[in-house]
């Protein structure tokens, strides 16, 4: 009977179901200790974590796989064996062996990096609930300071930051197919053995539930790059074709899937979105409803629903974003470091003037070569420069990363240094770092 109740409810209901509908043989949790990656060297690790119903088989599915389309960057290294909660995968985040098992997991990762001179930061990839769970993560202390610390760059696929319309549907169905002589307040006790007692997720996954509400936001010290679906539905009729733009990937919402992904860090705000047509009344599909073609397709391997909750992990273009927004992190590892020397020497590079000109000579302490003031913050940097021939400095000359060395950009002046950064291609969530003035240094754009 609970093996009957647990495939109606993964059938009925692609609620946050995160990586498919067919539930995975159940898995331990590898067992992790401090220091517990080897052969890293100084590539920066990366860990997978899949979601609701999922296990680590779901990144090595598809044609190319998440784990293929990865192997393909030089520079990093997927930690094996995935991280795996399969066995618990019905439960909430803070389950030990899901959000706090993580949390030590990336922990250690990152102390085995440090110990092979490389970064000492993790890039962490999620699915659906797996996004949750790096949240429950990010804030828990590990040897007397938060794992925060040891993350690099954080991508979600699909996760419900602010809940699931699915979940909400799929609570109902659950009381619904349980004893109502068994339910105690919002929870299910056991029934049909503990089939009713192992949904916490179910319940957590709703519309901003309290579980959502309670768990730590991202810190905007890290970037989060997300990944949403969205999926448009077509109807011939005919000789009209009716569409519906469904605003999510069939589970959740782009609204939720984007949520919370300012940020402070070296890659700034960055959002994905993917789109994916469905006749409902092609006969290959043979569906009444986007749940059922989702069905249909997860049971039967129709293709074509590729941006739909449950392909994300394997969408092309996913993994396209997600690997070009690596490389471009990486960069931020190799870069020369942002020093007064540095960034003056771009200066001089830029504008050709002599760093060793007798107009120094004459120009009042703090008016000497060099640059002053720098303020960096990952690929950009701000700085005033001191100039030979006029005797002044400029007042704000912001610089980037190109190519793994610093670059003038421009000098800042005239319209309002944001609007000028904006210009510059700089995430609008780096202004506070940079501008010694936010407040004054903003105005209105032409």
């Amino acid at each position: 009977m609970n093996k009957f109740l647990t495939w109606l409810i993964a059938l009925l209901v692609p609620t946050a179901m995160a990586l498919g509908l067919v539930v995975s043989a159940p898995a331990q949790a590898s067992t992790i200790t401090p220091g517990c990656v080897s052969g890293l060297g100084k590539n920066v690790p990366v860990v997978l974590v899949h979601g609701l119903l999922g296990s680590s088989k779901d990144w090595t599915d598809g044609s190319p796989s998440m784990v293929d389309a990865l192997s393909r960057v030089p520079g990093i290294t997927v930690v094996r064996p995935i991280f795996n909660y399969a066995r618990y995968n019905k439960d909430w985040v803070d389950n030990p062996n899901i959000g706090p098992k993580l949390a030590h997991l990336i922990a250690c990762v990152a102390t085995s990096s440090r110990e092979a001179g490389g970064p000492g930061k993790v890039i962490v990839i999620a699915h659906s609930m797996g996004g949750l769970a790096v949240r429950w993560a990010a804030t828990e202390a590990s040897n007397a300071k938060e794992v925060t610390s040891d993350l690099g760059m954080v991508f979600t696929l699909g996760t419900p930051s602010l809940g699931s319309g699915w979940a909400n549907q799929g609570v109902k169905l659950l009381k619904a197919l349980c004893s109502p002589n068994t339910l105690y307040g919002n929870q299910p006790q056991a029934s049909y053995g503990s089939f009713c007692a192992s949904w916490s997720a179910l319940y957590g996954l709703q519309d901003m539930s309290s579980q959502i509400k309670a768990l730590p936001p991202m810190p905007n010290t890290v970037p989060v790059y997300a990944v949403a679906g969205d999926v448009t539905l077509t109807v011939p009729l005919y000789q009209a074709t009716f569409s519906v733009n469904t605003g999510s990937d069939l589970v959740v919402s782009e609204k939720s899937a984007l949520h919370g992904t300012t940020n402070t860090g070296e890659s700034g705000e960055v959002a994905e979105s993917c789109d994916q047509s469905i006749n409902l009344l092609d006969p290959a599909l043979s569906v009444l409803s986007p749940a059922a073609a989702a069905i249909h397709q997860s049971l039967h391997g129709v293709t074509g629903l590729t941006c739909w909750h449950s392909a994300l992990p394997h969408n092309t273009g996913a993994e396209q974003a997600i690997t070009s927004a690596i490389g471009n992190y990486l960069l931020t590892l190799t870069s020369a470091p942002c020093s007064a020397k540095a960034l003056f020497a771009a200066a001089v590079a830029k504008e050709h003037f002599n760093p060793n000109s007798p107009g120094y000579k004459s120009l009042p302490v703090g008016n000497k070569a060099g640059a002053y003031g720098a303020t960096c913050a990952g690929q950009w940097a701000i700085a005033a420069i001191s100039h030979p021939y006029t005797g002044t400095t400029d007042s704000m000359t912001l610089f980037h990363v190109v190519s793994g060395h610093w670059v003038e950009v421009a000098n800042l002046g005239g319209e309002p240094a944001d609007c000028q950064l904006a210009d510059a291609g700089v995430p609008p969530s780096l202004d506070s770092t940079l501008l010694p003035n936010p407040a004054s240094d903003t105005g209105q754009c032409s």
